[in-house]
């Protein structure tokens, strides 16, 4: 046991090899009980396993995220880590009532037909999902271009049931987004752990030379494979630890380590979470919070904190994804985070939709802070006029030759014109500034110290 451990160690939550025990191949589930009894975490009792007569009687005694899979099923299954599937077009989560839509993709045909994320799939083709292991219910959701599936719909406002038939597509999803926003900070966000992701995240970073603070978004990823977690982990210049494991018929916690990267994150990073953060996204948060590689802010993860590990079975007889250790978080001080039905809380808890904008906001204050803090303005968004007049901390000479900037959290640097009369500078937004958006106003001067000063446009 203690030699098989190390083997899988560095692979945990998604990790497909040999199945290296024999089993007879006529007997399939023999060999399926000898790999449960042996890895399944965090154990499985005598008599359940002994009454199990077929895999599908075992399978219904373990955890939801242990199942059997066909050779074609297990296609289906990388696929869907990699972003490549025929489905509807949606990011999905279980749900005690089904699978609950996380995110809506552009253009798909669930966009089409007006799913939103919060609304809950309950059937499918007339199925009930309630009690459904998470890939069943998912496969059952997937079929061939051009096919059709008739969905029953809980929508998330309404509470209301309703019934939509929904025609299949080819789906590709961008696994990893990027832009720029306002104070040169950079913005990344990825949708799975997949074994290219370490990578596609590097190649965007290298897109952003200058930049030196990040915001990096899992919201709504529910996971994929170990190695990518470990290997994202490992692009934190200062981290230790990338987890602590814990299998089955063990009492030791192994530590496994980063895979080091040579593109690193710089400066300071934001990372946002949410509610259906899960897995090597709860891993990779529970790693940075716990060394204090990145402020986390949203709401507390999903609370997914065992691994699965992949069993291809002899003579082509299918797969078996079975769950095979917990693992936690570690902090400075060695003290382990327990994630399992518990989740990773946030450094900053914030309203839902806000992370971006929340975050941003503390990245560019810190970016400003080497200069002097003017007064808070609110201003009226009628009146669409920022006035910046000679003070203590700037005299008319600094305003007129200053640069001045508008950045708005969550969004870009905004373009602005610039009208000096008398002695007062006149700063108006030729789009206009819409209601409660924040904004900081960055002064440069020629000469002098620069400042800032918080701007929030009055509802």
């Amino acid at each position: 046991m203690k030699k098989w451990a190390v083997i899988i160690s560095s692979a945990l939550s998604m990790m497909l090899f040999s199945n290296a025990l024999t089993a007879q191949a006529s007997e399939p589930i023999k060999e399926v009980k000898k790999l449960v009894s042996e890895a399944y975490y965090p154990n499985i009792s005598t008599k359940n396993l002994n009454d199990s007569t077929t895999i599908k009687q075992l399978m219904s005694k373990l955890d939801p995220y242990s199942m059997y899979m066909t050779e074609a099923e297990m296609k289906e299954f990388e696929s869907g880590i990699a972003m490549e599937f025929v489905g509807i077009g949606v990011t999905i989560i279980a749900n005690v009532k089904g699978l609950s839509i996380v995110e809506v993709i552009k253009n798909s045909p669930a966009s089409k037909s007006g799913f939103r994320a919060g609304d809950i799939i309950t059937k499918i083709n007339g199925i009930s999902l309630a009690g459904k292991k998470e890939e069943e219910a998912i496969n059952m959701l997937k079929g061939k271009v051009n096919s059709k599936v008739k969905l029953t719909i809980l929508d998330g406002k309404t509470k209301k049931l309703y019934t939509k038939s929904v025609t299949r597509a080819k789906i590709t999803m961008q696994n990893v987004e990027s832009k720029k926003l306002a104070g040169n900070i950079g913005y990344l966000r990825l949708n799975s752990f997949s074994d290219k992701s370490a990578t596609e995240l590097q190649n965007e970073i290298k897109k952003m030379p200058t930049v030196k603070r990040w915001i990096f978004d899992l919201r709504g990823n529910g996971g994929g494979y170990i190695e990518a977690a470990e290997a994202i982990i490992g692009m934190f210049p200062n981290a230790e630890i990338a987890y602590a494991q814990k299998y089955a018929h063990e009492k030791t916690y192994y530590l496994q380590l980063p895979d080091k990267q040579k593109i690193k994150f710089k400066g300071k990073v934001a990372l946002l979470i949410d509610k259906n953060s899960a897995s090597a996204s709860e891993m990779t948060a529970a790693a940075l919070k716990g060394q204090k590689l990145a402020t986390l802010y949203g709401q507390t993860t999903y609370g997914k904190g065992v691994a699965q590990a992949l069993f291809q079975l002899a003579n082509k007889k299918g797969f078996l994804k079975l769950t095979i250790a917990e693992f936690y978080g570690v902090n400075l001080n060695g003290k382990l985070m327990k994630i399992n039905k518990s989740g990773v809380s946030p450094n900053v808890k914030t309203a839902v939709g806000q992370e971006v904008i929340v975050s941003h906001g503390a990245l560019l204050k810190n970016s400003l802070k080497t200069g002097t803090q003017l007064k808070n303005r609110i201003i009226s968004a009628k009146q669409q006029k920022i006035v910046l007049k000679p003070s203590k901390n700037m005299t008319w000479n600094q305003l007129k030759t200053a640069d001045i900037h508008l950045y708005q959290w969550g969004g870009v640097t905004r373009k602005i014109t610039l009208k000096k009369t008398g002695k007062q500078v006149i700063i108006t937004a030729p789009k206009g500034l819409k209601k409660g958006t924040k904004y900081y106003l960055n002064i440069n001067p020629t000469k002098g110290k620069s400042a800032y000063s918080y701007v929030r446009i009055d509802k």
